[in-house]
């Protein structure tokens, strides 16, 4: 009946300017830890805006039994507070795999996962290609099965900064959903991708 939390590591590439718009260096924190907050609620019945379940999904609400923890060990055995920062001017587009793969490498501008048979990690930086893409999941399935394999390194979650944590105040910058004055804000979009890096 223990549960060990699976450590969740950020790798955040955002330009200065970027990081300024959510907050800075504490903006970031604040966001991250709110997000945490969500993904733990969402995932196991304790997000409090559930009476806005339509009826027909109500039946399906479950505590599924996973907890997400910021990890706070490197693959080198140093400490992290469960993010990394790469303030940078690059932005990414969806490239050959259609995943954001460029953003996972070192080499092409972005940061290297770290291994993803003891961490999920996720990506968070500005998307380039105006989809209006909130977020991509490249689940284990997808790199060994299908036409297109992807490569195994690049398992994670890719996200557009913007739609990182929970709003705490009214002048925090979020993506508009295009609805009035309905923001992508609750931190949600992180909870729908984590839900794809389950599928079989």
């Amino acid at each position: 009946n223990t549960i060990s939390p699976i450590p969740v590591i950020f790798h955040v590439i955002v330009s200065s300017t970027q990081l300024s718009l959510i907050g800075g260096y504490t903006g970031l924190q604040q966001r991250i830890n709110s997000q945490m907050a969500v993904l733990n609620a969402d995932f196991n019945r304790g997000n409090s805006d559930s009476t806005l379940i339509p009826s027909g999904w109500k039946p399906l609400y479950a505590n599924v039994g996973i907890q997400f923890g910021l990890a706070h060990t490197q693959p080198d055995g140093y400490g992290t507070p469960g993010y990394e920062v790469l303030l940078s001017d690059a932005s990414f587009n969806a490239g050959m795999y259609g995943d954001y793969s460029a953003a996972k490498y070192s080499s092409s501008g972005g940061l290297d996962a770290w291994d993803n048979t003891r961490y999920i990690n996720i990506w968070c930086m500005y998307f380039s290609d105006n989809t209006g893409l909130l977020g991509i999941t490249t689940p284990i399935s997808f790199t060994t099965s299908g036409t297109l394999l992807i490569p195994n390194p690049e398992i994670g979650i890719c996200i557009n900064f913007e739609a990182l944590g929970k709003r705490v105040s009214p002048s925090d910058n979020y993506i508009s959903s295009g609805w009035g004055t309905d923001y992508y804000d609750q931190g949600r979009t992180l909870t729908h991708e984590m839900g794809h890096m389950f599928e079989i």
